[in-house]
């Protein structure tokens, strides 16, 4: 991996640190703008259920506002969406109802109860059950006490309710036990809003703002049980003792305690006094409640001046204000790793597949590598790009559909109901009325979810809804975010569009505006389709997109494979005959048929073919003339591979066996008659010496010498020497007296320097061995011994083969700096002579050990002897005179 890429994939992870800590800061705060249900716990915790994202979450939220803990679950699974009916805390268990409905048109599916584990050190889900009540009932409340859990239904036309008591964990673990179930009648054409058990009797508020007690048999009014001249109804009831209650009353915002059975009433908190510890608040601004006892509990609030809501969370009188929820330090730390893994894996893949993509494009071993390696990035790129422009134009355009479908549903609802039809309704008690009976009739049967909410003195109430109570206050829907979206169409008086998202999912819904004119009543007629219809629409778009590009990609692929085969197989053409022409064809020429920049590529190619064919032959011609100076041998001795990588200097040290040949000619020899013959000694010797791979340099400015390294060693330069001799020989018959080649051979192992001297314009190969070249200063001496192949001492020893050869010793050479042993390589000679040495050498030999020893006068004798039987051993004669001169100086 190169530097600058660890830099970049470094500076990502940063990067990618930085956007993960800022998110992950963003959300660790969460707005207490839309929430789906709250419920008071123990120790001053309270239980906060919101959406976050496509999730649903369950959090256990202390006095500070920190969710310690919390669990979460999937919003919407497959063709199912989860709504959140109601929450009970029972001390470590947290007990969740929830709907399963259908996510396209919010039908029911089914009911779960979700029981959460706070006890622990993070939040879980211990178990889900699912709820089978009776056919045709519906669980609406869920309360809790320790391990006991009510669950409350109610038969779909309100007239029947049914309390089921369970037990979690107490018979077996994980396990729900029913102790008991109980059923109750319901005051006809009431409704139900908000149900609680209290001793075995049910008490519930009516979605027409009453409370009634029910027993098995009977269902009684307790409040207000009288006919009022004030709009006066309860926004929330608490358990008090058996036999009693708490309740608040909406106008005045007083917190009474309700006697079941006489319906008598004892204010216990007054709406304008702030709640104790708190001078901010008082009863009246509570939206809904959440009781264990008057000192305990867990409030909605809003705040008049912001319009959000806050929480109070009162334990035993202490009084503290949530404002904002934030998550624990651990949620917040995994969130900030998981998003920064997230961030830096993407990044990291970008990079990497970039990274990829150029070494693809610079490295492939073809072009038709690197020309698919570009092009299927860039194919899926485009195809990406196009898809996610595309995606956005369709799914606009279905939203712009299913929006003028709201539309067209609110313009046909204010058709179907005037002004006249909503003012019958001002009062919750109008929710027995026929107007009101007439109207939720009428919006159930529309395709579309639809309702009303009035807007009256700058207010929101809820008017006409399946799901809520006749003419409460908006806020108990705990959601801001709607509020704004009403607000806006009862100002403008203009219908408006938008997503809300509460309790019963996300719909994509129009505002029409009905009435208002001189202070009226306006009234808001909400239409909307569930969002999930559109992303249904657009799954299947991205569905069929990738379908469609995949098999797209898979054509276009193969379409351009044959189209760069068909561009890059004259390629491949023209690199077969250029490695055809590089093997050594030089008869190579490129023809093309077509007319494009690959024929001005084969007609560069030819002319070059023909411009190299010229220069080749210039070269031979100038390689042949220089080797002439300098044998290739001799390149290849001094390690190149040719002429052109010589350079001056160029030398090389090492142990050889060296020969030396010389020519000797007579003194009374012509020009012309020299001139023949020292080419035929030159090309005789040549011959010979290259077929031993020896290295044959001049060594005389009269071209009567030449210096034969035997890389081979002296084996291989005694095979040469008598090879050339007997080639001379058998050429010398064919020739007459004045033109017979004579030459001698000297074979010595010694150190030799050779390489390359001259100028830049010819270099001239030189020959250096000092101690041989001693030797041959002494030519006289040797010649005297009449030998046509003289051996020194330190030859003779590496001669591993010698005696195969006939030879004799014929003394030592000494003079100043010189003292050389010589051998006598006579195997040269005549079948005769061989055998009239082989018979004196003996006595030859003795003579040369007297010699040696300077008893000159027998060793005379002895020399006398040898020359007596062979009168053509030049060596014996030498050495009889020089046994008398050194015996008359003695």
């Amino acid at each position: 991996m190169s530097k600058v890429l660890r830099r970049i994939m470094l500076a990502v992870l940063v990067i990618a640190g930085i956007i993960a800590g800022y998110r992950s800061i963003q959300d660790s705060t969460v707005p207490l703008d839309s929430l789906l249900a709250f419920s008071t716990a123990e120790d001053g915790y309270t239980i906060l259920s919101w959406y976050d994202g496509d999730q649903t979450v369950i959090a256990h939220v202390g006095r500070n506002g920190s969710a310690d803990k919390s669990v979460r679950f999937r919003t919407e699974s497959g063709d199912s969406m989860y709504n959140i009916k109601g929450v009970a805390s029972g001390g470590r268990y947290t007990y969740v109802l929830r709907n399963r409905v259908n996510r396209y048109d919010g039908t029911l599916q089914g009911q779960e109860l979700m029981v959460v584990d706070f006890g622990g050190f993070r939040g879980k889900t211990q178990k889900v059950f699912e709820l089978t009540g009776e056919e045709g009932y519906e669980y609406g409340w869920v309360n809790a006490s320790g391990d006991t859990i009510t669950l409350i239904a109610v038969d779909e036309y309100e007239t029947e309710a049914v309390r089921e008591s369970y037990e979690f964990g107490t018979v077996l673990e994980d396990t729900l036990s029913l102790r008991n179930t109980r059923t109750y009648p319901l005051a006809a054409g009431e409704g139900i809003y908000k149900a609680m058990a209290n001793s075995t009797d049910l008490v519930y508020i009516s979605d027409s703002g009453k409370i009634y007690r029910a027993d098995e048999e009977n269902v009684q009014e307790v409040y207000p049980a009288r006919t009022l001249e004030t709009l006066m109804y309860p926004t929330w009831i608490a358990y008090a003792e058996s036999g009693y209650i708490y309740f608040q009353e909406h106008e005045t915002g007083n917190v009474s305690r309700l006697n079941l059975e006489n319906g008598e009433e004892e204010t216990v908190l007054s709406g304008s006094s702030p709640f104790s510890g708190s001078s901010l608040y008082t009863p009246r601004d509570v939206v809904a409640m959440s009781m264990s006892n008057l000192n305990t509990f867990s409030a909605l609030v809003k705040d008049s001046q912001s319009g959000s809501f806050q929480i109070l969370v009162s334990q035993e009188g202490s009084m503290h204000v949530i404002r904002a929820v934030k998550y624990g330090w651990v949620f917040v730390a995994g969130n900030f790793l998981g998003n920064w893994f997230l961030f830096a894996a993407a990044g990291e893949i970008l990079i990497g597949l970039l990274a990829l993509f150029a070494v693809s494009i610079r490295g492939g071993h073809t072009i038709m590598e690197r020309l698919v390696s570009a092009t299927i990035p860039l194919l899926v790129l485009t195809m990406a790009l196009f898809g996610m422009i595309s995606y956005q134009y369709y799914r606009g355009a279905i939203e712009d559909n299913f929006v003028k479908q709201a539309v067209d549903e609110g313009n046909m609802l204010s058709a179907l109901f005037g002004q006249e039809s909503f003012n019958e309704i001002e009062y919750p008690y109008d929710y027995s009325g026929e107007a009101y009976t007439y109207l939720s009739q009428q919006l159930a049967t529309r395709d579309l979810y639809s309702r009303v909410i009035y807007y009256e003195n700058g207010e929101l109430y809820i008017g006409v809804d399946a799901g809520s109570p006749c003419f409460y206050p908006f806020d108990i829907l705990m959601n801001t975010g709607i509020e704004d979206l009403y607000r806006q169409a009862a100002l403008t008086g203009e219908e408006v569009t938008g997503t809300i998202r509460d309790q019963l999912g996300e719909r994509l819904v129009c505002i029409t505006p009905v009435g208002g004119l001189s202070g009226d009543t306006v009234y808001l007629l909400e239409s909307g389709v569930y969002t999930s219809n559109i992303t249904s629409y657009t799954s299947t778009f991205v569905k069929d997109f990738v379908i469609v590009c995949v098999a797209f990609l898979i054509i276009v692929m193969v379409v351009l494979l044959i189209l760069f085969y068909q561009i890059l197989f004259p390629i491949g053409e023209i690199k077969r005959n250029m490695q055809l022409f590089a093997d050594g064809d030089r008869s190579i020429r490129i023809h093309m048929a077509s007319e494009d920049e690959l024929t001005g590529i084969a007609q560069v190619f030819n002319k070059m073919a023909d411009d190299i064919d010229v220069q080749i032959l210039n070269l031979q011609r100038l390689s042949e003339t220089y080797y002439r100076f300098v044998p290739p041998s001799i390149i290849s001795r001094l390690g190149q591979n040719n002429l052109g990588s010589l350079t001056l200097g160029s030398n090389v040290r090492g142990d050889f066996a060296v020969l030396n040949v010389r020519l000797y000619l007579e003194d009374t020899t012509d020009l012309e008659r020299t001139e023949k013959l020292v080419n035929r000694f030159f090309n005789t010797v040549n011959r010979f010496g290259q077929q031993s791979g020896i290295i044959s340099i001049v060594d005389d400015a009269n071209l009567q010498s030449m210096m034969l390294i035997c890389q081979n060693g002296v084996e291989s330069a005694i095979v040469t020497a008598l090879t050339v001799l007997a080639r001379i020989d058998a050429d010398n018959k064919l020739y007459g007296e004045e033109e017979q080649l004579n030459t001698v051979f000297v074979l010595d192992q010694t150190d030799v320097y050779f390489g390359i001297c001259g100028d830049e314009e010819r270099y001239i190969p030189v020959v250096l061995a000092p101690e041989f070249e001693n030797l041959l200063s002494h030519g006289e001496f040797l010649r005297q011994m009449g030998s046509r192949f003289l051996m020194t001492a330190a030859a003779y020893r590496n001669a591993a083969g010698i005696d195969s050869y006939a030879h004799r010793y014929i003394g030592h050479l000494t003079a100043e700096e010189l003292d050389v042993g010589l051998y006598d390589i006579y195997d040269d000679r005549s079948a005769d002579q061989i055998r009239l040495m082989r018979q004196t050498q003996h006595v030859f030999d003795k003579a040369m050990d007297l010699y040696e020893k300077e008893y000159y006068y027998e060793a005379k004798n002895m020399f006398a002897m040898v020359l007596r039987e062979n009168q053509q051993d030049m060596a014996a004669r030498y050495y009889i005179f020089r046994c008398e001169a050194l015996q008359n100086r003695k």
